[in-house]
């Protein structure tokens, strides 16, 4: 607080002299979305058949700790999210073919808010499911029993052709054959 005296003296040399005290109170701030750039909305894509999605995030400007929650969307039920660190899940991986959404057209909607206990701030998710075809180089002469090889396996999109950038894990005993472990 502040403290302030002020004296008024007039032409007879009367004077009036009043203190006043000034308090400045903190106030809490919501949090602010720092994910995606801070967007109220977020368009993403997510790869069939693979349950990660997104990540929300929150600062709080006074720096309490900030807990998220699904608090709204067409899909709440497709997804699971960790309170603590905001990751955003599908709760099963969803199919490019056959979209479980709410209006079946393979993008799904979430809401995830995030809170200091007070205030909030929220983000809006629509996920578009895109569909993954893994596609493989030609296979190198190797022997039985070498399994240093790698097959030239890409990642791409199955409407587009083009690819996602997304990661590719096969293994092989055997250079004829190969196994995808996971892909896109």
């Amino acid at each position: 607080s502040l403290s302030i005296r002020v004296r008024a003296t007039d032409d007879l040399n009367a004077s009036l002299e009043k203190t006043f005290v000034i308090s400045v109170a903190d106030v809490n701030e919501a949090p602010v979305m720092t994910s995606h750039e801070g967007a109220g909305a977020v368009s993403l894509t997510a790869a069939e058949t693979r349950t990660g999605a997104s990540f929300a995030r929150a600062e709080d400007p006074d720096g309490d700790v900030v807990e998220y929650s699904i608090t709204g969307g067409a899909d709440v039920g497709a997804f699971v999210l960790n309170a603590a660190t905001g990751e955003l899940t599908f709760a099963v991986a969803p199919s490019y073919a056959d979209p479980t959404d709410a209006d079946g057209d393979g993008v799904y909607e979430v809401e995830v808010t995030a809170t200091d206990g007070e205030l909030e701030a929220a983000q809006v998710f629509s996920m578009q499911v895109i569909s993954q075809q893994i596609v493989f180089g030609v296979l190198p002469d190797r022997s039985v029993g070498e399994f240093g090889f790698d097959p030239g396996a890409t990642s791409v999109d199955r409407g587009t052709g083009s690819p996602t950038g997304l990661p590719v894990t096969y293994r092989s005993s055997d250079e004829s054959v190969v196994e995808v472990v996971a892909g896109g």
